[in-house]
């Protein structure tokens, strides 16, 4: 019922969803930087890139912030259009009055979380961690705070309270969070047999995967996400029950 759902949620807020694809071009500059790489629908960042020349460093520092400004916002419009579209609010009202607060809020919380998975990725390859361990680890802390986007922007939280909110949501709500957890899985796994497929005909694999990353795979989890945390409110489920009952 939660996948039907997302899935009506994101045709239904496909324009919105669509402004993602505008990210694509921040992959662009990104490889053109040589601790940055391009795979499987995601850019990569080198650990060491802080020993690169200065002018490297503060260009890099400045392309992350700015790309990550943007993605804030994106992701703030799309899960609010699917909290409006699920709770009848005035879409246009609450975009120009909370709007700027959530995307600020995210921007606090990934810039923070960019900075902790740097250090906490960087002290473990020092200390001789095998690359796997540390991508785990690393998993493992973004799937705790899986939920954080939507508690800012559904609860209207800051970032703080909703890293709490978070993680109560995860602990009462476990096969929620599993089934949330499995989706982004097998999404995310599907890019890398794209980009593979592709490069088979001589084609820009790495930049399909990214295209069908940012067009398909980062809109619909965020929409999957927050139609998932917004099961809580009984009055979001009775509105699913009634529509599955309707068909």
């Amino acid at each position: 019922m939660v996948l039907v759902r997302s899935i009506q949620a994101y045709f239904e807020n496909i324009v919105t969803s669509i402004i993602f694809v505008l990210m694509g071009v921040f992959g662009f500059f990104f490889i053109l930087l040589s601790d940055f790489y391009l795979s499987s629908g995601n850019v990569f960042l080198e650990y060491g890139f802080w020993n690169s020349p200065l002018l490297d460093v503060v260009v890099s520092l400045a392309l992350i912030f700015i790309s990550l400004a943007f993605f804030c916002v994106f992701c703030a419009a799309v899960i609010f259009a699917v909290r409006a579209d699920l709770t009848k609010v005035k879409f246009l009202h609450y975009v120009t009055e909370k709007l700027p607060r959530f995307s600020m809020e995210l921007f606090e919380f990934y810039f923070l979380l960019f900075v902790a998975e740097l250090v906490i990725g960087s002290v473990l390859l020092s200390l001789g961690v095998p690359n796997v361990v540390v991508a785990l680890v690393l998993l493992v802390l973004n799937a705790v705070l899986v939920f954080v986007p939507q508690s800012i922007v559904v609860d209207e939280l800051s970032w703080v309270d909703a890293v709490g909110f978070n993680l109560n949501f995860v602990a009462t709500n476990p096969g929620t969070t599993l089934w949330v957890w499995l989706a982004g899985i097998i999404m995310v796994g599907a890019l890398p047999f794209i980009e593979l497929f592709f490069d088979r005909f001589d084609f820009a694999g790495r930049f399909v995967s990214l295209f069908v990353a940012l067009l398909i795979v980062v809109p619909l989890y965020e929409t999957m996400k927050t139609v998932a945390f917004m099961t809580k409110f009984g009055l979001v489920k009775e509105s699913m029950n009634a529509r599955k009952d309707a068909r």
